[in-house]
C-alpha cells in the first residue's frame, strides 16, 4: 500500500506527502470528497495499463496517479491550451474519474447497493460523481463532466485494440454544450493527462495517433480497425507467422471482438 511518507506544516496548514513525492494540503480532505475517497481506503484494485509493468494499485496509489494527471492539466493550462472554463471541466473529470477504485468498505458497499458496477470503474465513477455533482455545479457542465468520466480511457483502449472505436460515440453528445473546437481541446487535454499520468514518454510516442483518433471520432467517423489490425494492436504475437492461421483470425472476428471488451 502507498502509505504516507511524511507530513509537514506549511503556514497554518499541514501538507501530506505520499511515498512517491506527490502531495496535497491535508485540509482538502474535509472539503473535496473525491480526494477523501482515494485517500481513506484499503481497497486494492488492479491496473493493467500496458506500459512497463502490470502494477497493483491501492486507492492511494491511484491518488498519486490522479495528482500527476492534475499537474499535467495545470501545465497545459499555463501554456494556453485551454480556457478557464475548459480547465475547470477537465479538472472535475480527472478528480472524479478514478473514485470507484477508492472508498471505505462501507462506502463501497453503499455504491454496490446502488447498483454501481465497481469493476467497470469509468461507469461507476461517473455515477458516484453524479451523486455529488448537484452540490458542486449546476446545468450543462454536470453532463459534460459525466460524459467525460464515462468515456475516459476509451480512446487509448481503442488504439490498443481492446474496444471498438464506436465505444467513444458518447463524446459526440458533448457538442450539445460546447462548440466543436472546445470539445476537441477538452478531450485532447484530458487524454494527455490520462496517458501522461501513466508515462510522459508514452504520451510522446503515441500523441499523434491519439489526437488523430480524437479528431476522427468527433467528426463522427467510427471506422473500425480490421480484425487483424486489432489483433496486432493487442499483441503482435497474435499475428506472427506461428499464429497466422485463419482459424485464429476467424475466432476473434466472429466470437471475441463482437462479444467481449478486452482489458489487456
Amino acid at each position: 500500500m502507498c502509505d504516507i511518507k511524511k507530513t509537514w506544516y506549511v503556514g497554518s496548514g499541514m501538507k501530506i506527502v505520499l511515498d512517491d513525492g506527490m502531495s496535497f494540503e491535508a485540509e482538502r480532505l474535509e472539503t473535496e470528497p473525491w480526494l477523501s475517497y482515494l485517500y481513506y481506503t484499503e481497497h486494492q484494485g488492479i491496473s493493467m495499463e500496458r506500459v512497463d509493468v502490470v502494477e497493483q494499485l491501492s486507492g492511494r496509489k491511484t491518488l498519486s496517479y490522479v495528482l500527476r494527471t492534475l499537474e499535467i492539466l495545470e501545465e497545459d493550462f499555463q501554456k494556453g491550451e485551454l480556457s478557464e472554463k475548459e480547465r475547470k471541466i477537465v479538472k472535475l473529470a480527472l478528480e472524479w474519474a478514478e473514485v470507484s477504485k477508492g472508498g471505505s468498505e462501507k462506502e463501497r458497499a453503499n455504491w454496490r447497493n446502488k447498483g454501481y458496477a465497481l469493476d467497470i470503474h469509468n461507469l461507476a465513477s461517473a455515477e458516484i460523481y453524479r451523486d455529488h455533482a448537484s452540490r458542486m455545479l449546476k446545468g450543462e457542465w454536470e453532463e459534460v463532466v459525466y460524459l467525460l468520466i464515462c468515456t475516459h480511457g476509451l480512446i487509448g483502449q481503442a488504439l490498443r485494440g481492446e474496444v471498438q472505436v464506436r465505444k467513444n460515440e458518447p463524446l459526440l453528445a458533448i457538442k450539445k454544450y460546447l462548440d466543436e473546437e472546445s470539445v476537441v481541446r477538452v478531450v485532447s487535454v484530458l487524454n494527455h493527462c490520462i496517458i501522461g499520468g501513466i508515462s510522459r514518454t508514452l504520451w510522446d510516442e503515441i500523441r499523434g495517433e491519439v489526437l488523430g483518433l480524437i479528431r476522427r471520432v468527433l467528426a463522427g467517423d467510427f471506422t473500425e480497425f480490421s480484425t487483424r489490425e486489432r489483433m496486432r494492436r493487442l499483441d503482435e504475437r497474435l499475428t506472427s507467422e506461428k499464429s497466422a492461421g485463419g482459424e485464429l483470425t476467424e475466432l476473434f472476428e466472429k466470437e471475441i471482438f463482437p462479444n467481449y471488451e478486452i482489458w489487456y
